[in-house]
């Protein structure tokens, strides 16, 4: 599916063994009771709720994540606040590193700033002895190669939004678990980049007067 919804809410309800790939930004998103599927959802202006759910390849952006009774997922997330898990189990996360064309514009078109990702912020409302969720390590290189794109489809809608020379327009970062390790990082920027440099520059800035 394609640039069909435009912002509306959508549900997927008793999916099995599927791929469901909505490349269009949505509303509010929820998934109930779906098993061993591969999903992508475009960027979602509100909220994402996975109920009963379990092993599930997920990639999404959202504006608010949440899981209840939900086991064995993968999580390849974009989300600007801390994600919430209740009531699951055995559920892993990574960052959203993902594209294809018109990803950007429906980043914008759902009101989600690419700089405020707390995908690695996960609040565990059943927190115990015993740990509910943990980091993907190592990160894969590249969302299209961890939820490979589908090769072909009826009216060409979708493998025409797919072009790996796109960038993914949210930065990617790395969990708590990366947090204070002694390291150095250099990054090599094109010049093409340049503008969004400035930008993480200004948001830095505002950051450090703050």
């Amino acid at each position: 599916m394609g640039r069909d919804l435009n912002g509306q809410q959508f549900m997927i309800n008793k999916c099995e063994n599927c791929d469901i790939w909505i490349l269009d930004n949505t509303a509010t998103v929820s998934i109930d009771k779906t098993t061993n599927c591969r999903i992508y959802l475009g960027p979602c202006e509100s909220s994402l709720f996975f109920r009963n759910c379990s092993d599930l390849k997920v990639i999404a952006a959202c504006q608010q994540f949440r899981t209840r009774d939900c086991t064995n997922c993968d999580f390849m997330l974009f989300c600007m606040t801390a994600p919430i898990i209740e009531a699951s189990d055995s559920m892993r996360f990574t960052c959203f590193n993902f594209s294809y064309f018109s990803l950007t514009k429906q980043m914008d078109s759902a009101g989600l700033d690419p700089f405020t990702n707390c995908w690695y912020d996960i609040y565990d409302f059943n927190k115990g002895s015993k740990p509910h969720w943990s980091f993907i390590t190592p990160p894969p290189l590249s969302g299209n190669e961890w939820m490979v794109p589908p090769t072909s489809d009826e009216e060409g809608k979708i493998t025409a939004e797919f072009d790996q020379s796109i960038p993914c327009p949210i930065p990617f970062s790395v969990g708590e678990a990366e947090k204070g390790r002694d390291s150095t990082c250099c990054a090599i920027v094109p010049r093409s980049m340049a503008e969004s440099l400035l930008t993480i520059s200004a948001k830095l800035e505002k950051v450090r007067v703050d």
